[in-house]
């Protein structure tokens, strides 16, 4: 059989370009063409004009940003592809930055990144991806680069310590007697280097106390010796160390518009933030804001209410109650009498005010039936297993109300299981996809920096699509984006 001629060591008369290797519709062209546009002032700034020329970040963007694109993180074998892989060799220009190089890139640059994602997003903006009609929150749990073993308490931190005192002072005890009678060539094998081995324990001592100091200052009940800035928190794998990575997405077009992490669990506190972030990357708020019950509190709803940006967030209570999961007649189903200031229960039955206390910032009033109607009632096995019944009525009820209100209405439920396709995927894709479910890094800013690229990234998968379905270019478009893409105004209040 003939084959096609085969030969390795082929030499070429006419050189040829990586740019030959890349496809045109391939994902390392639109990279290349966005970070070219980016403006990148703040990534020179931690450059110094000594010692020999650092590799360009341009550069060391592109490359980072297609590795994570397709699903590696490892900075060994990011460098390894530089090396192999033709795409990688086109986006470094042949240039070979090794693993340091590509690592330490990473974790100094957290400003520059910010503002990387924060052009992308003005973008994505330009290109009408952000339709800010339904913004939806979400956050996901994370594994820090730590093992869940090293997380000690203030007793494991304690009993650590006094072992490892215990046998600095025994290698002091075994060293004289050895050196008492012998020479240094006697001294069994473990003890020939005491020195090293007292440096150790002092090096552990030192950062277990170090530990217990941190301890001491945040009220923690425990600490991760390897990640101190981790948090054990429940992933799909169990509790482990871990982080907490906040997005707000888009529903238009699923464009990550802000993101951040924190190394707390819950989300509460986090609405503000993403908030604030939302409206400072795209100049405007979102009609919406959809959240699970997450982020459910009065004080975030009275935020969202003062900016009037309607909110899809249910209390925690609300969706047991509509799956009629309530042990109880729930209060939902005891009616105001606003001019009367009473409850009435579903039996017709007043349930008059008996007291008010302070409630975080808030206050609450009490209310409760007659001890004698509520023996009587027919219905008092489903409403309470006490003398009588009570409720207490928050002076910011209404909150909680007009959310409800909104909720149940065919607009609001659809509107709120859009959710659902919108923020949810994106995390999926990100983990299931692309691999992503641990950390690289260490320390709350550098694992920060690291998912704030793994958002930019998914900006710039979005983009390519985009491009590839519509048809359009980035040509023209990308620098008055990234000038004006923050002074669109918001064209679409509505009200339900």
């Amino acid at each position: 059989m003939a084959f096609k001629k085969y030969d390795q060591h082929q030499t070429f008369i006419v050189p040829f370009s990586l740019d030959d290797f890349v496809p045109a519709d391939s994902p390392a062209r639109t990279i290349d063409e966005v970070v070219e546009s980016l403006d990148l002032s703040v990534f020179l700034e931690k450059y110094n004009r000594r010692g020999p020329s650092p590799y360009d970040p341009r550069m060391m963007l592109k490359v980072l940003f297609f590795a994570y694109y397709n699903g590696v993180y490892s900075s060994r074998v990011i460098a390894s592809r530089v090396e192999t892989d033709t795409v990688y060799m086109y986006l470094a220009g042949m240039q070979k930055p090794d693993y340091h190089t590509l690592c330490r890139f990473r974790t100094m640059h957290r400003e520059g990144v910010e503002r990387a994602f924060l052009d992308i997003v003005r973008l994505c903006l330009g290109l009408g991806m952000v339709g800010l009609g339904n913004v939806s929150f979400d956050g996901t749990r994370i594994k820090a680069n730590a093992s869940g073993k090293k997380t000690k308490d203030m007793e494991a931190l304690d009993k650590r310590i006094k072992k490892l005192l215990d046998e600095s002072e025994k290698i002091d005890r075994e060293e004289d007697e050895v050196y008492g009678d012998s020479t240094p060539f006697q001294v069994p094998p473990r003890l020939r280097d005491p020195k090293e081995r007292k440096r150790l324990i002092k090096e552990k001592l030192e950062e277990l106390k170090k530990a217990k100091e941190r301890l001491e200052e945040s009220g923690e009940k425990n600490t991760n010796l390897t990640d101190p800035d981790a948090r054990l928190m429940r992933t799909r794998q169990g509790v482990r160390p871990a982080y907490n990575g906040q997005a707000a997405v888009d529903g238009k077009c699923q464009v990550i518009v802000a993101a951040g992490l924190v190394e707390r669990e819950n989300d509460t506190a986090q609405l503000v933030p993403l908030m604030e972030s939302v409206e400072r990357n795209t100049g405007r708020l979102p009609w919406i804001v959809s959240a699970d019950s997450g982020y459910s509190s009065m004080d975030n709803l009275e935020y969202l209410e003062k900016r009037r940006v309607l909110a899809l967030i249910p209390d925690v209570l609300y969706h047991l109650e509509k799956l009629g999961k309530s042990k109880y007649f729930p209060k939902s189903v005891f009616r105001y009498d606003e001019e009367l200031d009473v409850y009435v229960c579903p039996e017709g039955k007043q349930l008059t005010r008996s007291g008010s206390s302070p409630y975080n910032s808030s206050r609450l009033i009490g209310y409760r039936c007659n001890e004698n109607e509520c023996n009587k009632c027919p219905s008092k096995a489903k409403c309470t297993s006490g003398k009588r019944r009570k409720v207490s009525r928050n002076v910011r009820d209404y909150l909680y109300t007009g959310m409800r209100q909104r909720l149940d209405t065919k607009l609001g439920m659809a509107c709120y299981k859009e959710r659902m396709s919108i923020v949810e995927p994106v995390f999926g894709d990100m983990k299931k996809n692309r691999g992503f479910n641990q950390f690289s890094l260490r320390g709350l800013e550098k694992t920060g920096t690291e998912f704030l690229i793994v958002c930019t990234v998914h900006n710039l998968m979005k983009i390519h699509g985009h491009l590839k379905n519509t048809g359009k270019t980035l040509k023209g478009l990308t620098n008055s984006v990234l000038i004006k893409g923050s002074t669109i105004k918001n064209t679409h209040r509505q009200t339900f």
